[in-house]
């Protein structure tokens, strides 16, 4: 799960460059390494084509640079949205814990999360994901901003099935679902540079999210998400932001924990 503390930030931005061609976009996009949120957001659109790998929907920003995009959107009658980078495994779990007023609180709930991950059979989760490496293509997805809020709030998750890729998706409650195909397959046009989301990573989060809708957890979930966002919006500078960012960890740690340590029993096939 994302952290609330940091908002995602949808693709959109003040100042829009526009390119002659959609090949002198995807360029500009390229230029460095995913090494942040920002950074990874740019190749995901890219690697994703610009588009929701759930929904389909089209990246609205991206299209009002590139009249390219937006005239293929147009002929396919593809709809257009704000779409966001999202992190399937939290990027929360190893956010600031060089920070000395709170790098212990997050070192130790990070290191209990990843030794929970390792011991269900993850254990090269640690070093895949350590530091700017959260950002790998890997553990994102551009999602349109109403599934990404939907995933992370655990009301749906991707199941894989037997071909390579395809997952079939899935949720608590039609309500989340109803507007969603049942099954998406991610492709890519360079594995090497542009890997796909990994299905590690998708099937520790849709066993987070079968545990949570299974046993109540995803009302916890709605409550905490609503009350950190009601007290963000308390402190117009922002200010709260940061106490709200330290204190999240605590939140979260019992449902992090629960949560984890039920995986065993979806994986095998037990009941919760």
């Amino acid at each position: 799960r994302s952290s609330k503390g940091s908002v995602s930030t949808p693709s959109h931005h003040a100042s829009r460059p526009s390119f002659d061609s959609l090949a002198d976009m995807i360029k500009a996009l390229l230029k460095e390494a995913p090494q942040n949120h920002a950074s990874a957001k740019s190749k995901a659109l890219v690697r994703d084509k610009f588009r929701c790998m759930i929904s389909g929907i089209y990246d609205i920003t991206s299209a009002e640079m590139n009249e390219e995009l937006a005239s293929k959107a147009r002929y396919e009658g593809a709809r257009f949205n704000y779409t966001e980078c999202a992190h399937i495994l939290s990027e929360s779990t190893n956010r600031n814990i060089q920070d000395p007023q709170k790098g212990e609180q997050l070192a130790d709930y990070a290191a209990s999360v990843f030794s929970i991950f390792k011991t269900f059979g993850y254990p090269t989760i640690l070093d895949e994901l350590n530091g700017d490496k959260v950002h790998r293509l890997q553990n994102v997805l551009t999602l349109e901003v109403g599934v990404h809020r939907h995933s992370d709030a655990l009301k749906i998750w991707l199941t894989a099935t037997g071909t390579e890729n395809r997952y079939r998706v899935e949720g608590g409650s039609s309500l989340f679902t109803s507007q969603l195909p049942q099954f998406v397959t991610f492709t890519t046009d360079d594995p090497d540079n542009l890997p796909l989301p990994s299905p590690h990573y998708l099937a520790l989060h849709a066993a987070c999210a079968k545990v949570a809708h299974l046993s109540g957890a995803a009302k916890y979930i709605d409550q905490v998400l609503s009350d950190l966002e009601g007290a963000l919006v308390l402190s117009e500078d922002g200010s709260s932001a940061e106490l709200l960012e330290a204190a999240l960890p605590s939140r979260w740690a019992p449902l992090s924990y629960f949560c984890m340590s039920c995986i065993d029993m979806e994986f095998s096939g037990r009941s919760v």
